[in-house]
């Protein structure tokens, strides 16, 4: 059976990048207000806006750090070491007393997915008031396959935001973006997280990982069956890689790799519906495509 190709950076994908962020600037805008977690969407976001602004464009980049309760001192102590490299101007906001103003004056009790949801849009709410006040826009950090592949993310959350510059890109290729742009190792491989839980990762809510919905997606496009996909080398490494975790057993019911690829499929279909909604600018950038494996 063929191998699933997955796209490959060209030389020039970071400056055409950047280029695009210039390009879709709006002329009203003073600059860019980026909410920093520390993870690598939000790190090669901020790299990236920096190149962009660098320039004598007279942009501002302004990082902000909005961590509560929940958040590891590990998210703010990373985001400052990535606005430390680039010189990123940054200023951590404690949405804490915010949080629980919210939960003491809501009329009923929240679950821990109302609340975390209920975070997201907070932080929303915080940024856009800050970007007003700045005369800017909430840059986007939404990648390919947490955005559009699986719509992991909160609607009027972390997805209401001006424009996605690395929306086109896959989990595994916003690392490699990040390798390039210098950022240290620990945080390019660092576990992916919403921060909206104790303990939470998105392996552990999805029951996989970003390397699994790009296979699945990417093959689909290429004319793979669903039987095809079931039985092929590449996803079957990868889903056995997941089953080795022990994520889909804490949550899910399923263990075979065809049940996998519905579910990845099912929130496909939700995630491109989800995006009717809210629809921020993603780059439109050719990728090489080529074979790529998990070592």
């Amino acid at each position: 059976m063929k191998s699933i190709l997955l796209p490959h950076l060209a030389n020039n994908t970071i400056d055409l990048i950047e280029q695009w962020i210039l390009d879709n600037m709006p002329p009203y805008a003073e600059g860019v207000v980026l909410g920093m977690s520390g993870g690598i969407d939000s790190s090669v976001v901020a790299a990236l806006t920096h190149g962009a602004f660098k320039s004598g464009s007279g942009l501002k980049l302004r990082g902000f750090g909005l961590p509560t309760k929940i958040n590891s001192p590990d998210d703010v102590r990373d985001a400052s070491r990535v606005v430390g490299q680039f010189a990123i101007p940054f200023t951590v906001v404690d949405l804490a007393p915010m949080v629980e103003s919210f939960e003491k004056n809501l009329p009923t009790e929240l679950s821990k997915y109302d609340k975390g949801n209920m975070i997201s849009r907070l932080r929303a709410n915080v940024l856009w008031t800050l970007a007003a006040r700045y005369k800017s826009i909430v840059m986007g950090t939404g990648n390919k396959d947490e955005d559009y592949g699986v719509g992991y993310y909160t609607l009027l959350g972390d997805g209401a935001v001006y424009m996605n510059p690395i929306g086109f890109l896959s989990k595994r290729l916003v690392r490699e973006v990040g390798t390039k742009l210098g950022l240290p190792k620990d945080l390019v491989e660092r576990t992916p997280t919403a921060g909206l839980e104790l303990e939470q990762t998105d392996a552990k809510d999805l029951g996989y990982t970003y390397e699994f919905v790009e296979l699945v997606i990417e093959g689909i496009a290429q004319g793979f069956s669903l039987d095809d996909l079931a039985q092929h080398r590449q996803i079957v490494k990868e889903w056995t890689y997941c089953r080795e975790q022990g994520w889909w057993a804490n949550k899910f019911p399923y263990g075979t790799t065809t049940e996998a690829i519905f579910d990845v499929l099912h929130r496909h279909d939700l995630a491109k519906r989800k995006a009717e909604y809210i629809r921020p600018k993603v780059p439109n950038i050719k990728l090489e495509y080529g074979v790529e494996e998990r070592v």
